[in-house]
């Protein structure tokens, strides 16, 4: 016997600047070891995993993560926006001790919203392991990133500090996403019985 009711496949791509720490957070994600050398993303990495999660009605829900993690060099930027298709979701990724990487995340969104459509996300302030250096982002900026793009949109906007290497938040950060994606099915079915 299976030990969930429902199972999803949702596409997830995950977007922010260079080096702020994206595929870091998809491989602590899954498991992997931290990786101290930057390696940049050419193009697009693809990476899955699956969860369970229970709704607040008790609806047990086998999530296979399908993380797109898109390049953050403007180089690859022709290539990589056709990969935001069918995306049911975004996790935009910022450095907290580079601020023009936080002043970039409604640019990213807008990439991602001009593509796939108006969607909710998770704002990820990464690198906390890093909070004492200087021109870092506050915790309550990113807080309050969230609440505008909620009030604007009109949808849920989530909010997360992540440290890659040590694997902090990893876990809640999925559980936001999961309640963004939740959020969507729970609109397209309201509009089909419409």
């Amino acid at each position: 016997m299976r030990n969930f009711d429902v199972r999803i496949i949702p596409k997830i791509i995950i977007i922010g600047d260079p080096a702020v720490g994206k595929t870091t957070i998809c491989n602590r994600y899954l498991g992997c070891p931290f990786e101290h050398r930057y390696i940049s993303t050419i193009g697009v990495d693809f990476f899955s995993k699956d969860s369970i999660y229970e709704t607040h009605s008790g609806i047990r829900v086998m999530v296979s993560w399908s993380l797109w993690d898109i390049a953050g060099q403007v180089r690859f930027r022709d290539i990589v926006d056709q990969f935001f298709k069918g995306a049911n979701s975004a996790i935009v990724v910022y450095d907290i001790t580079d601020r023009e990487s936080f002043e970039n995340v409604r640019n990213w969104l807008q990439r991602f919203w001009d593509v796939a459509g108006e969607k909710p996300a998770v704002i990820v302030g990464n690198k906390t392991d890093l909070r004492d250096k200087k021109g870092q982002v506050s915790t309550e900026e990113g807080k309050e990133l969230a609440e505008e793009l909620s009030k604007e949109k009109g949808m849920p906007f989530f909010f997360v500090e992540t440290s890659a290497k040590f694997g902090e938040n990893l876990d809640l950060l999925f559980r936001m996403l999961f309640n963004a994606v939740i959020w969507i099915k729970i609109k397209e079915k309201e509009e089909r019985d419409r």
